[in-house]
């Protein structure tokens, strides 16, 4: 699963924002797969799909930017104050584990953006060897129980990143014909 989106950071105004939903939204639609998702305050966030070809460091530019939020808000609405363009990925180290060393979070993992996992999977997997190790330098464990971190944090990550995939799948195909299917 890679997909390549636009990332727009926007602080709205009382204009930008009677123009705006009161909810997140995810637009379904082929044509360009987007979300709307709303912050803390008068944060605004798009997270856009590229069309195959397009470049996507001319997408991050401040006037390409303007140009896909056109259909919700102009310049006079608001701030935009971050605009960018990622690639997403759904990989999975190796191994999370080397001697003294542990991989957490996405050094350990890259999730698909459709479930907004990645930040708190990797909360959870920064939390799983913490009392392991406690208890393995305190010498109530050996070092066997250690082995369990990458066992028990794969299994969900694996777990996650399944899940937001198939989420985007449904959410964001940019085939009419399969897209008419979904609806």
């Amino acid at each position: 699963c890679t997909q390549v989106a636009a990332s727009a950071r926007f602080v709205v105004n009382d204009q930008g924002l009677a123009k705006l939903p009161i909810t997140s939204v995810q637009y379904c639609e082929p044509d360009r797969p987007c979300t709307m998702v709303i912050g803390p305050g008068r944060h605004r966030r798009w997270e856009i799909s590229l069309k195959p070809g397009e470049d996507p460091a001319e997408v991050a530019t401040p006037e390409a930017t303007w140009r896909l939020l056109s259909r919700w808000l102009t310049p006079e609405d608001g701030t935009l104050w971050r605009q960018s363009s990622y690639r997403f990925h759904a990989l999975v180290a190796a191994h999370w584990r080397q001697g003294r060393v542990f991989l957490a979070g996405d050094a350990a993992h890259l999730m698909p953006v459709w479930q907004g996992q990645g930040y708190n999977s990797g909360i959870r997997d920064a939390g799983n060897p913490g009392g392991k190790l406690a208890a393995v330098v305190n010498g109530h464990a050996g070092d066997a129980l250690l082995e369990s971190y990458d066992t028990e944090r794969r299994k969900h990550a694996r777990a996650m990143i399944d899940l937001s995939t198939m989420v985007g799948r449904v959410i964001s195909p940019t085939n009419r014909r399969v897209a008419t299917l979904r609806d």
